[in-house]
């Protein structure tokens, strides 16, 4: 690279990754909050994966007036804009071709993942918006975790303990296959060299497999599923699977650790467990995280599962998880 192009660049923020401990740590946390808070939900287990380390209250800033022009960048670019709602929140906007990706279709699909600050989410996803466009053609597909825009939804949103934005996939592109991921990556992380203070030095994406340590990278499967010692973990998306095996680890890390008879569900265990969990000594943590770590990297290694903190299997070469 030459002088003058290092001086273009500013500084980049360097994203620290978790360890493994703080991981389970913090699942166990926001696991809690979700039997607070979401007991009914029957998507505890991937609530609390995406919510770890995001659960920080954040100012909006101009995100909610920054979303409305990227809808209309969109829209005036060709391509159509769409609402993902749940229960009268809107989750995400979606952006998207007429052909789009279709992971039944392109078997070879991945999926690239953003964190940045709330209030940069629509500004973040607006430039990559911008300088994807020419690759990705008529496959453009991506959403952004989205502020509310029906008035309920605002007031819903106040009301609420779990923030909509409080969720470590905010941005979210799907690629057709990994040439096409591969230039994705490199245009992003250009991007960030030019304007590192849109990306977050302290936004986390715990166990995805990165790119230039700040964007999560996955394969698209249709199908996953591992064996672990207590069943069968399945998930259409990495996020769903991974957090499926981790679940069924941590369970079975602390029943190997505190010997208890399996006569509870699984989900009547984990309730009790995460309890449990928050009244141990720091020596008693770090013995059942110690177990847990163990179950999680044989079923990983034995299943390959591509995350961070595991090995893969070399007779079976992968991109980013089965």
């Amino acid at each position: 690279m030459s002088f003058l192009n290092r001086l273009k660049y500013k500084t980049m923020p360097i994203i620290r990754e978790p360890s493994f401990e703080e991981c389970i740590d913090e699942f166990i946390k926001q696991y809690n909050v979700q039997e607070t808070f979401n007991g009914m939900s029957r998507d505890k287990v991937y609530n609390a994966f995406i919510r770890m380390f995001c659960d920080k209250e954040e100012p909006e800033g101009n995100n909610f007036a920054n979303q409305k022009k990227l809808i209309k960048l969109a829209r005036k670019s060709g391509y159509e804009t769409g609402y993902q709602m749940s229960n009268g929140r809107c989750v995400f906007i979606n952006i998207f071709s007429e052909e789009g990706v279709n992971r039944y279709k392109d078997k070879e699909m991945q999926k690239i993942y953003v964190n940045c600050d709330r209030k940069n989410i629509a500004n973040v996803a607006a430039i990559i918006f911008d300088n994807i466009k020419e690759i990705v053609g008529d496959k453009m597909q991506m959403k952004f975790a989205g502020e509310q825009i029906l008035q309920e939804g605002i007031e819903k949103e106040k009301e609420s303990k779990i923030k909509n934005y409080q969720r470590n996939d905010k941005i979210v592109i799907c690629a057709e296959n990994e040439e096409v991921a591969q230039k994705i990556t490199e245009k992003i992380n250009e991007i960030r060299k030019q304007k590192p203070e849109i990306f977050s030095s302290k936004k986390l994406l715990p166990f995805l497999p990165k790119k230039h340590g700040i964007m999560g990278i996955s394969s698209e499967k249709n199908y996953r599923c591992a064996q672990t010692p207590l069943g069968i973990a399945t998930g259409e998306t990495y996020n769903d699977y991974i957090s499926n095996v981790l679940y069924k680890c941590i369970i079975s890390g602390f029943d190997t650790s505190l010997r208890t008879k399996r006569t509870q569900t699984l989900e009547e265990r984990m309730k009790n467990y995460t309890k449990m969990y928050n009244n141990m000594t720091p020596e008693q943590k770090a013995s059942v995280i110690y177990n847990i770590k163990k179950i999680f990297e044989n079923v990983c290694m034995r299943n390959n599962v591509n995350t961070v903190y595991t090995k893969q299997n070399d007779n079976r070469k992968e991109f980013a998880n089965r």
